[in-house]
């Protein structure tokens, strides 16, 4: 009965040293941050950089607040639990990381606490028998809740960040889209321009990508067939698919705007943009100062250097540049004015059809024997005419191709030493090349 009896009075003392010693850490002030050490810890905690431009005041009761949250824990002896609510120090994290704070500066001054505490807690403890023992227990608890605290702060942290860079991505979007469409106003141009590290006094290419066409070219990837549902999985296994091809199409989407970014070099190295981008209708559209000079992953249609006010007016032939391009197989850069005519065969639909009937449909129905006549035409009007060029490209004798030239003529009823009719049978070959190309194109999408 003794020995119990002995065990119990230890167990007693060892509990009365524990609240000893808490109460002592609580009048000065370690436990809670509002005693009379409290402004010493507060000069010796926040010292790093991205503190020095908050309030001391400010500091002082969002740590009390951090430190609240953990002390009833600590002072009952026990880990953190699911119980525990961890939203104020999440709303601190989130606060710090507005306030322009590094999540890494937070993370070193909570760890910078620690040390802080142990050194005071040390000079404070009361004597004891149980002193070490209590000192090491207390010390392992409230790193365990420090832990836990910093996870959470982090936690608030990553999430303010992800927010306020998805706010800063949708402001910066939108002033590519209203500067792109003419919807900013000139001094919201201005603002902008200064806000983004763009110089005024420069000129800027409109310019427009379809980062899918690159995807679409490319695409050799097998898939699995789910048209055939002879098993009880069959539909499980055609929703894996469609969600592996989705995953698959934003992975390389993705890659291919990165790529892009980094080809299109929107940001220079003396910390002035060399232009701005956003997505608008699936392609990616902004400016760009400086045009690259080496060939790109996919065709980039761009219009000449204007002031930023006046490119909604030639964004549109940004537009027209690429979509001509992507129909005659360009794979350069391209302004409106290395096109030629193609722009105006490639928009104009009805009247491609029409020349098409009249100088292509006919040949296309002979077989390989219209196959030729249309090969010569084509070459004869690419070498300006040239009766002899035609001939020695195409290793014909020459009156072959004078055979080739007037079966031509004599199906469609026109010259072709007449400057009009020749001008509709460029045009009908030309839609001819494009319509081909759309339909493998489409073909090669679906």
């Amino acid at each position: 009965m003794r020995g119990g009896s002995g065990v119990g009075t230890a167990v007693s003392s060892r509990d009365q040293a524990w609240d000893d010693l808490m109460d002592c850490l609580q009048s000065a002030g370690v436990l809670d941050g509002r005693g009379p050490l409290a402004d010493r810890m507060v000069e010796r905690v926040f010292t790093l950089p991205s503190y020095r431009h908050l309030g001391r005041d400010e500091l002082h009761e969002s740590w009390c607040r951090n430190l609240s949250v953990s002390l009833d824990g600590v002072r009952e002896r026990r880990l953190p639990g699911p119980d525990d609510d961890d939203t104020p120090l999440r709303e601190v994290g989130e606060m710090r990381a507005r306030q322009g704070v590094s999540v890494a500066e937070m993370l070193q001054t909570s760890i910078t606490h620690q040390k802080v505490f142990l050194d005071l807690v040390r000079d404070l403890a009361p004597a004891s028998p149980h002193r070490d023992s209590l000192l090491l227990e207390l010390f392992s608890t409230k790193q365990t809740w420090a832990a836990w605290g910093m996870v959470a702060m982090a936690a608030g942290h990553r999430e303010a960040e992800l927010e306020m860079q998805r706010r800063e991505r949708e402001d910066h979007d939108g002033f590519v889209r209203r500067v792109l469409s003419g919807g900013a106003a000139a001094s919201e141009i201005g603002q902008g321009a200064e806000a983004y590290g763009l110089d005024r006094s420069r000129s800027y290419h409109a310019f427009r990508v379809r980062p899918d066409h690159h995807r679409r070219e490319g695409a050799d990837t097998p898939r699995a067939d789910t048209s055939r549902a002879d098993t009880p999985r069959a539909d499980t296994v055609r929703a894996d698919t469609v969600r592996a091809d989705t995953v698959r199409a934003d992975t390389v989407r993705a890659d291919m705007l990165r790529a892009m970014e980094r080809y299109l070099q929107i940001s220079s190295a003396d910390g002035r943009r060399n232009g701005m981008m956003t997505m608008i209708d699936g392609d990616l559209c902004g400016f760009l100062a400086v045009l690259p000079d080496d060939l790109p992953p996919t065709p980039v249609g761009v219009s000449p250097p204007v002031p930023l006010t006046e490119l909604p007016a030639v964004f549109r032939l940004a537009t027209r540049a690429l979509e001509t391009a992507l129909a005659t197989g360009r794979r350069e850069i391209v302004g409106i004015a290395d096109l030629g005519l193609l722009p105006a065969v490639v928009a104009d639909h009805d009247l491609g059809e029409l020349m098409y009937r009249r100088f292509v449909a006919p040949f296309e129905s002979m077989g390989p024997s219209g196959a030729a006549v249309l090969e010569t035409v084509r070459r004869y009007v690419a070498n300006g005419s040239r009766l002899e060029a035609t001939r020695q490209e195409l290793f014909l004798h020459t009156n072959t191709v004078r055979y080739r030239l007037s079966r031509f003529e004599a199906v469609t009823r026109c010259s072709l030493r007449d400057n009009d009719a020749l001008v509709q049978v460029w045009w009908a070959l030309a839609w001819q090349a494009t319509g081909a190309r759309n339909e493998r194109a489409e073909g090669d999408h679906r």
